[in-house]
């Protein structure tokens, strides 16, 4: 009689909560609580009322009568789209927060009167009696601009083409604050219109000078003495200092090379020529003589490679250690001395941080004084124009009888350069030289023989 084995119930562990959650079968809790949930969210039958649950139908429902595709559209058009219904709320749960502050729509922050009054402006046609007068001459003004606007405008030659950022003939969807600039131009670019950049140089300021500075008072037709006579001493300083330039010049430069004669200078050149002769004729003698070949006589003498032995090789490690341990000694000594040193040493480092600010600053000066001086566009210097002052006796006191000095465009041309627009050139006269045409007679041409001034047959008659 064959037995029926029965499978016992298999005793786990547990201990932890692992064991717990692999060997428990709880699936049953799960699956009721999950109801329970479902049930807060969506809500029971028992909670509902007949009308959630039940509904009459009166009328024939519209879903179920046959629409158009145009009404179809519209119908779907007017609910929201779906890829938003996980949005919506469709939960049954209570707010934890009982009272909890809302912020108000704008139509609800609205004022009931403003309400009320927006309403009546909606309604077609609508204007109170007491208000008509008022709306029509409104109306008018408003006719009035708009005319006033239509009408061609003057040019306005004021306007900085420049000054706007961005250039004109950008559409509309391009001219855009969250576009890049770079974005903008490679499209324009794509398109046919690339936008006009202009260079960085053109809105830069080369200089602080005043396109306009005022001229000192002692150049007026009629000026107070004290500032004629300090006019006069600038212009006496400037002719002063190029003086001492060119005094300079000629002690250092002109006065150092004397003056030659004619025959001091042909004498020179005949030392120059014979210098080296006669020969010594000794040394040619030793040079034109052949080595003997009786004496022999290696160029590099033999080396023995000798060996040096255990007493050397000890002595010269001893001697290795012995100067391994001074420089130790050393570096010690060095060590104390720099720590004794540190006061001067911090002294010294203060020192150079001094001199290293106020060449900063001197630097800095220098900087913010180029900003109001000529820069060197060209390989000729800037040159500050000539002062024009009359003299006592030329002044008029009057502008029918004044002596002009000066020249109006030579100043605005000087005022260009040193406020780098223009480069700084010298006026240089050229020299006209004279052609001479060479010609050779036809009696003394040879054939075979080019003279000198041989002139080559043109092609032609080749």
């Amino acid at each position: 009689m064959a037995t029926k084995t029965i499978n016992k119930k298999k005793h786990h562990s547990r201990k932890l909560k692992s064991s717990w959650r692999k060997h428990v079968d709880i699936t049953d809790v799960e699956n009721f609580l999950e109801d329970q949930r479902v049930d807060q969210i969506i809500g029971t039958v028992t909670d509902k009322q007949d009308d959630e649950l039940f509904a009459v139908d009166a009328k024939p429902d519209s879903a179920l009568l046959k629409l158009t595709p145009k009404q179809q559209r519209k119908l779907k058009a007017a609910q929201p789209p779906r890829s938003l219904a996980s949005l919506e709320n469709q939960s049954q749960v209570k707010d934890p927060v009982g009272k909890r502050n809302r912020v108000k729509t704008k139509e609800e922050r609205k004022h009931p009167l403003l309400r009320k009054k927006e309403e009546l402006k909606a309604a077609e046609g609508f204007v109170p009696e007491r208000l008509k007068k008022a709306h029509e001459q409104r109306l008018a003004a408003k006719q009035a601009k708009a005319e006033k606007k239509n009408k061609e405008k003057a040019p306005d030659f004021t306007k900085d083409l420049w000054a706007d950022e961005e250039a004109p003939g950008v559409p509309k969807e391009l001219n855009n604050e969250w576009y890049n600039k770079n974005l903008v131009e490679h499209n324009l670019a794509g398109l046919g219109k690339p936008k006009v950049r202009p260079p960085g140089e053109l809105r830069a300021t080369r200089t602080k000078l005043k396109a306009i500075q005022a001229p000192h008072p002692g150049i007026s037709y009629n000026p107070t003495f004290d500032d004629h006579q300090e006019l006069l001493e600038q212009v006496v300083a400037k002719e002063e200092t190029i003086i001492k330039k060119q005094e300079r010049m000629d002690r250092l430069v002109t006065q150092k090379f004397g003056k030659m004669t004619r025959e001091q200078v042909e004498k020179m050149k005949e030392k120059e020529m014979v210098q080296g002769w006669p020969i010594d004729k000794s040394k040619e003698n030793l040079q034109n003589e052949e080595p003997s070949d009786d004496e022999y006589k290696t160029v590099n003498a033999p080396v023995r490679n000798k060996k040096k032995d255990r007493k050397a090789r000890r002595k010269q490690k001893e001697q290795r250690q012995r100067e391994l341990l001074e420089r130790q000694k050393k570096r010690e000594v060095k060590k104390i001395k720099d720590i004794n040193n540190a006061p001067e040493l911090t002294k010294k480092i203060k020192d150079h941080e001094k001199v290293v600010e106020m060449k900063g600053k001197r630097r800095a000066d220098l900087e913010e004084a180029k900003k109001t001086q000529a820069g060197r566009l060209a390989k000729v210097k800037f040159r500050e124009a000539e002062i024009d002052v009359n003299q006592l006796e030329d002044i008029a006191g009057n502008l029918r009888n004044l002596k002009p000095e000066g020249n109006l465009l030579l100043d605005r041309f000087k005022s260009l350069q040193k406020r780098n627009i223009l480069p700084s050139t010298l006026h240089r006269k050229r020299k006209m030289k004279t052609m001479v045409k060479k010609i050779i007679k036809q009696s003394h041409k040879n054939e075979g023989i080019r003279t000198k001034n041989y002139i080559k047959p043109p092609k032609s008659s080749r």
